[in-house]
């Protein structure tokens, strides 16, 4: 194994984890440290990991908010959930032999992030206990993390899915937003018996959270803030 490919792997994880990379002197010192490397930036509202993707490198997010994006079978883009670095993406569907990735990665915010082949990337795993155990570390939050979403998700009304989905759904997008999918599209999704879905499309309708235009679910910049209001907190 190459030792300094290892050193390197090893301060990008040192650094991405417990470095204050927020300060701009900080990333500056992180990018120097790392030079010769392939550090990517890239702005808002970028794809940084496509779905279905061949998984050839592991993708170490050092800075910024991403998105993971996916496509249910109706087409529907879904919000799988929402990222704050330090992150790896990659590394769990690579111990698992998966060959591509599941999910889009959106950025949210400006981001930095490194890409690591992803047999470098377990080779120095499997010859370094100190890395080893920090990813077991990291891997073990990212399943309790995982378990405490399954457990909420057990908990919430249906209806309260339903409403975290519109919001979701319209945060990066122009208001008004109209809806392309039919309430029986909604339904099946989320596994709402169609006239109960009906019914909470009036009630959100009554408290000022949907607008229904012509039979289409329309959300405003009014219904939005009432939605954000109820479900900014509610992270599905």
């Amino acid at each position: 194994m190459n030792n300094l490919l290892n050193n390197y792997i090893k301060l990008a994880i040192a650094y991405a984890f417990h470095g204050d990379l927020s300060r701009k002197s900080s990333m500056e010192i992180f990018s120097k440290m790392l030079s010769g490397r392939n550090i990517c930036k890239v702005a808002p509202k970028k794809t940084i990991i496509y779905r279905d993707d061949k998984i050839t490198h592991v993708y170490l997010l050092v800075k910024g908010h991403v998105s993971i994006i996916n496509i249910n079978p109706l087409g529907l883009d879904i919000l799988i959930d929402e990222m704050n670095a330090p992150q790896i993406f990659g590394l769990v569907e690579t111990l698992n032999h998966v060959d591509v990735f599941s999910a889009y990665v959106i950025s949210d915010t400006d981001c930095v992030y490194l890409k690591i082949p992803t047999l470098e990337f377990i080779s120095c795993i499997k010859n370094d206990h100190e890395l080893c155990f920090e990813i077991l570390e990291y891997v073990n939050c990212l399943a309790l993390r995982n378990m405490d979403s399954t457990e909420i998700k057990s908990l919430i009304h249906p209806k309260d899915i339903l409403g975290n989905f519109l919001y979701r759904l319209t945060i990066n997008h122009t208001l008004p937003y109209t809806l392309k999918d039919t309430r029986a599209k909604l339904s099946e999704t989320f596994h709402i018996n169609l006239r109960t879905l009906y019914r909470y499309v009036k009630e959100f309708e009554g408290k000022g959270m949907l607008t229904l235009t012509h039979g289409k679910i329309v959300i405003t910049k009014e219904n939005f803030e009432k939605l954000s209001q109820k479900y900014d907190e509610l992270n599905l």
